[in-house]
């Protein structure tokens, strides 16, 4: 968790924000307006990651960010795929 939490930070402090990064198995990060999480999710898998979105979480007005796991990915491999998730975001159409 650490490690994600932190390569979070270090990289994408500009894309994502933490959400409950006290304990648990995943994080939750959300998305600057504009972002579609699902879209971004189903690229996801070209720079290999999977993502799940948050927004079907959502009945009403949904928040865009993504559900993080962490328990699969080890703390030496995690700044990796974190930066592989912010050079995703930055290639989405308007963000660059």
């Amino acid at each position: 968790r650490t490690a994600l939490v932190e390569s979070v930070e270090n990289t994408c402090k500009d894309m994502l924000e933490i959400h409950g990064a006290g304990a648990g198995m995943h994080l939750t990060v959300t998305l600057p307006a504009g972002f579609n999480d699902t879209e971004v999710a189903s690229l996801a898998t070209n720079y290999g990651l999977c993502l799940w979105p948050l927004s079907p979480c959502y009945m009403n007005e949904p928040r865009h960010g993504f559900v993080l796991g962490f328990a699969a990915t080890p703390a030496d491999q995690m700044a990796g795929a974190v930066h592989q998730l912010w050079r995703l975001l930055k290639e989405q159409p308007g963000h660059s």
